[in-house]
């Protein structure tokens, strides 16, 4: 399955599957909290997801992330 591109803030997109789990809790916060470097997340949307569809997709990617590391399939 092809998983959604993240648009950086400097215009570079990444997949949400080569994102690290760094990058995601930082964008999640950036998300939530609506400031940073480069201002609040004002976009209409990133590869057609919004702010809180992305939010949403991040919160279940870290567990899945996390279960992979501990040595577990499902």
């Amino acid at each position: 399955m092809l998983t959604p591109d993240w648009e950086c803030a400097d215009g570079t997109a990444v997949s949400l599957s080569r994102m690290s789990s760094s990058h995601i809790h930082n964008a999640r916060t950036y998300l939530l909290s609506g400031t940073g470097p480069h201002g609040p997340m004002l976009r209409t949307g990133c590869s057609g997801f919004t702010n809180s569809e992305w939010v949403k997709m991040f919160e279940v990617e870290l567990p899945k992330r996390s279960r992979w590391a501990n040595g577990s399939s499902t």
